[in-house]
């Protein structure tokens, strides 16, 4: 049997070498792939206050993308915790866990799966994870930090996961890509902008809040949908949650 680290980039990935054939085989596993830049003292504010910021920054991606608690849709209470409350994405995330008919609302800022129908591998701390984070002061005073950061997760169906090989079971990979400008103020996070690209994602599941990948055999019914390479820098609009869009690669 050929070996399966020599396997065509078209061939399923198992959960022997999730990420073979995928650019983030390479990247760090879940946190330590969000690096911060190096803090220094600027424009009034101590090289502390914006070492501290950053790492709030960091912290909240962690907690929106990578806690256990966020990543199997339980009220993300560690990611809420970081915003302000009079921030409107804290609105619209606590909107989304009292009323969940809000759809794939809550997918723009968190990373959701339904834990009856996938497992994340968590062997890579529950993600492949690169990108970068700037910071810059603004006239106020404020910190206003840039993060645009990539999460890919492997994936592996809770029951009825297709067997590859004696060892392995298929795995599908989903990539979220994230870009957000975060205003610190008081110790708060105040999100300014965001854009969200989640590829691998059934457009036709219920739009129930949780992320739905698609399997090998689940690829013909992408044929008509627009292809996208999720690694690719300008991709946010075509994979929007609940975009159909088949991903080139992930």
């Amino acid at each position: 049997m050929l070996d399966e680290a020599m396997w065509p980039d078209a061939w399923p990935a198992t959960t022997n070498i999730p990420f073979r054939g995928s650019p983030a085989a390479a990247w760090g596993n879940g946190a330590l792939g969000i690096r911060l830049p190096q803090s220094k003292a600027v424009d009034g504010l101590t090289d502390l206050e914006v070492s501290t910021s950053l790492g709030a920054v960091r912290d909240f991606l962690i907690a929106a993308n990578l806690s256990s608690q966020t990543v199997y849709g339980s009220k993300p209470v560690g990611a809420l915790n970081f915003l302000a409350p009079s921030d409107p994405a804290r609105r619209e995330l606590d909107a989304a866990f009292t009323d969940p008919s809000t759809g794939r609302g809550s997918l723009q800022f968190l990373t959701r799966f339904d834990r009856d129908e996938v497992q994340v591998l968590a062997s890579e701390g529950m993600a492949k994870t690169d990108g970068t984070m700037t910071y810059e002061v603004t006239p106020a005073g404020e910190l206003l930090v840039q993060a645009d950061y990539t999460f890919v997760y492997a994936l592996v169906k809770t029951s009825g996961a297709k067997q590859i090989n004696p060892n392995g079971f298929e795995v599908a990979r989903v990539v979220v890509h994230r870009q957000l400008d975060i205003l610190v103020r008081d110790g708060k996070l105040h999100l300014q902008t965001h854009a969200t690209a989640i590829a691998n994602d059934d457009c036709t599941a219920p739009a129930d809040g949780f992320i739905h990948p698609l399997f090998y055999d689940d690829l013909k019914k992408t044929k008509k949908w627009a292809s996208v390479d999720p690694y690719a820098e300008k991709h946010a609009d075509a994979s929007a949650p609940g975009a159909c869009v088949r991903p080139t690669r992930t």
